[in-house]
């Protein structure tokens, strides 16, 4: 996560909680002196009731248009549809916090997302699933690759990417590291003052809680310097 720095956050939206969406409490914490009415929206179809503490989130039993029907036959809808729903379809840019971690259903939920819908977060922390390198190319990658251009030609840049290591980790004669499973901050570049160069330079951005990058399924240590941005 980057720190904004602003007292303008009106709302965190948490796609695919699970049993646990400490990523939502710990956001809410960190902007509790800058934005302690912000509220936090969580979707999940395959769960009953939010993880958190009652009281803490606006729970809504629904997945996001994408999520695998394999994994829930539950309702669905699009993230534009929900911040109707919710009152921030007029919400100023720059003024929602997304993350989403949706088995997939990543890819539709943003194909079906305009820019203007985007723009209205500051941040968007994805989870990727079933990406592959260059040499592997295919059309559902060409696919899934040009949503994430999507999001870049929408004012994003890529400030932190570090792998999940329940996926498949590949490695070049270059010794660039590449994920099947890349767990990636974007930020609109229009909400920060100045220019965003990378993670590592820009004062303004850093990995919020180290537990992001313990390694989630026991097999190799996870990098944050893995090759997310390569392919064109």
């Amino acid at each position: 996560m980057c720190d904004l720095g602003g007292d303008d956050i009106l709302a965190i939206y948490s796609y695919g909680i699970s049993r646990n969406d400490q990523w939502a409490a710990d956001v809410d914490k960190a902007l509790d002196a800058v934005s302690p009415d912000a509220s936090i929206h969580e979707y999940d179809c395959t769960v009953e009731k939010s993880p958190l503490p009652e009281g803490t989130a606006v729970f809504h039993h629904e997945c996001v248009n994408g999520f695998p029907f394999q994994k829930s036959p539950g309702p669905r809808g699009n993230v534009t549809h929900h911040l109707v729903e919710n009152g921030h379809d007029s919400a100023p840019d720059c003024s929602l916090i997304l993350k989403m971690d949706v088995e997939g259903g990543e890819f539709g939920a943003f194909a079906s997302m305009d820019a203007r819908t985007m723009q209205k977060f500051a941040q968007i922390v994805i989870e990727f699933h079933g990406l592959t390198p260059e040499a592997d190319f295919d059309s559902e990658s060409y696919r899934k690759w040009d949503i994430i251009r999507k999001i870049k030609g929408a004012g994003f840049d890529i400030v932190h990417v570090h792998e999940n290591d329940c996926g498949d980790v590949y490695i070049d004669d270059q010794a660039v590291f590449f994920g099947s499973v890349p767990e990636a901050t974007f930020v609109q570049t229009a909400c920060i003052p100045g220019q965003i160069k990378n993670v590592d330079a820009n004062s303004n951005c850093f990995v919020y809680d180290d537990a992001l990058v313990h390694s989630n399924c026991g097999h190799a240590q996870n990098t944050a310097k893995i090759c997310f941005d390569c392919p064109h």
